[in-house]
């Protein structure tokens, strides 16, 4: 006897949510999608839940900010990125799992932290892409990483450190934002 396939609940929000994503669709569009199921397949095939990166690596935080940022080897580093104005959270060493994160859409940083907390994720700190960024140098030559746990209100919105790259040199500089996080903007999320 062959399986038969069944919708429940998560079925039904999932088209509903598709539904409501979609463009606006003529009749004729829509026969001929009903009536070329192959290219719909197809079409609907990148749906797939997206490629992650899990990186792992270890980070001390009993180094003085100082070390941390010598470890990197950075070709230039923001004079403002001094332990006076961001601290070091954390003691002894501690080995973490995290994921590089990049939305489609601009996002509020309320919805970001409920979004974050919800995936289980934490946002990285200023010590954790230290020590990303020495464990993994060329990941900040394909996009910026910055750390949203070491954010800091700053006129009217948020500065926070970030390795980055300028022309071919690797850096470690402040990343302001005003409001939302920035759609093509990347960072660093730590598994809780």
């Amino acid at each position: 006897m062959e399986k038969q396939k069944t919708f429940d609940s998560q079925t039904a929000k999932f088209l509903s949510r598709v539904a409501e994503n979609m463009r606006q669709m003529t009749a004729d569009v829509m026969r001929w999608w009903i009536q070329h199921p192959k290219e719909l397949q197809g079409a609907l095939s990148g749906l797939a839940y997206p490629k992650r990166y899990v990186y792992r690596f270890t980070v001390d935080y009993d180094l003085s900010l100082e070390s941390m940022i010598n470890l990197g080897s950075y070709d230039w580093v923001e004079g403002l990125i001094t332990a006076g104005v961001f601290e070091v959270f954390g003691k002894g060493k501690e080995s973490l799992l995290a994921e590089l994160v990049k939305f489609e859409d601009n996002i509020s940083f309320c919805n970001l932290d409920r979004f974050m907390d919800e995936m289980g994720f934490r946002h990285a700190t200023l010590a954790e892409i230290l020590a990303f960024g020495a464990k993994y140098p060329k990941a900040q030559r394909q996009f910026s990483v910055a750390a949203l746990g070491s954010r800091r209100n700053i006129h009217d919105g948020f500065e926070m450190p970030c390795l980055s790259q300028r022309d071919s040199e690797r850096t470690l500089d402040l990343f302001y934002c005003v409001d939302d996080w920035l759609a093509s903007s990347t960072f660093l999320a730590i598994r809780k």
